[in-house]
C-alpha cells in the first residue's frame, strides 16, 4: 500500500507566483495557480456583451408599455425579456420579438389563470383577437370587481435606440359580471408597416364601479402575436 506525499516529499516550490501546493487526503501535490482576471471564452464573452445590450433594451420596452402595465407585479419579466432578446440577438445579430411570442408580462398572474375563454388570434396585414364573454369569464373569487374589458395593443420599433419604440392600442367595450349573455369581443389592430419588429399583446382588466380594480390580480398581459424584423 502506498504511503501520502509529504510536502517535504514535494520539495520546495520553484515559483509561489505560477505554482501553488496543495493537500488533499492523497497527500500534497502542486499545481498551477489559475490565472487572475482570466478572460471568459469567445461564447462566454459573446453572451456577457449581448447582455449589456439586451438588458437596457428590456427596460426600454417595459417602459414603453408603463401606460398599460402601471401596478402590477412584474416580478422578472424585464429579465426574461432580456434573455429572450439575446438570444434572437445572438443568433440573427439584431434583437426582435420573435421568442416573447406568450410571454405573460405579469409571470405569476397568467392570462391563462384569469380568463376562462381562450382568445383566437389572427395575423394577416393586422392583429385581429376574438374573445368570447360571458359573466363568469373572469376566474376571481371574493373579489367586488363589477365589469371587465381587453385592449390590444401594438408595439414596434427598435428596442436599442432612445425613443425608438412606438405604440398603439384598441380597446373594447365593459363586459359586466352579472349576465348571462354570451358574446363574443373582436378588437382589431393593423400591422406598423415598417421592416421593424413588433409585438401584439392583449390585456384583460377589472372594474370596480367606475374605477379601476386595485389588486394585480384583476389584470393579465400577454404576448399574443410577434413579427417584423430578420427571419419574419
Amino acid at each position: 500500500m502506498g504511503c501520502k506525499r509529504t510536502r517535504e516529499e514535494l520539495g520546495p516550490n520553484p515559483n509561489p507566483e505560477i505554482w501553488m501546493d496543495v493537500k488533499t487526503k492523497e497527500g500534497w501535490y502542486r499545481k498551477k495557480r489559475p490565472k487572475k482576471n482570466a478572460k471568459l471564452n469567445s461564447v462566454m464573452q459573446g453572451h456577457a456583451d449581448a447582455m449589456e445590450l439586451t438588458m437596457p433594451a428590456a427596460k426600454k420596452l417595459i417602459d414603453k408599455l408603463e401606460p398599460w402595465v402601471r401596478g402590477l407585479e412584474l416580478g422578472r419579466i424585464r429579465s426574461t425579456i432580456g434573455s429572450r432578446l439575446k438570444k434572437s440577438y445572438l443568433e440573427k445579430g439584431r434583437m426582435d420579438f420573435t421568442y416573447l411570442q406568450d410571454v405573460d408580462i405579469q409571470p405569476r398572474r397568467t392570462m391563462k389563470a384569469l380568463l376562462k375563454p381562450r382568445p383566437k388570434v389572427f395575423v394577416t396585414n393586422e392583429v385581429a383577437v376574438s374573445v368570447h364573454t360571458y359573466g363568469s369569464a373572469i376566474r376571481i373569487v371574493r373579489s367586488i370587481y363589477t365589469e371587465y374589458y381587453f385592449e390590444l395593443i401594438m408595439l414596434w420599433g427598435d428596442v436599442t435606440k432612445e425613443n425608438g419604440l412606438r405604440v398603439d392600442s384598441v380597446e373594447s367595450p365593459l363586459y359586466p359580471k352579472d349576465t348571462e349573455e354570451v358574446g363574443k369581443c373582436d378588437l382589431k389592430i393593423d400591422i406598423p408597416n415598417t421592416d421593424q419588429p413588433w409585438m401584439a399583446l392583449l390585456k384583460v382588466g377589472c372594474l370596480e364601479e367606475e374605477e379601476q380594480a386595485r389588486h394585480p390580480r384583476h389584470y393579465a398581459v400577454k404576448v399574443v402575436a410577434v413579427g417584423g424584423g430578420v427571419g419574419n
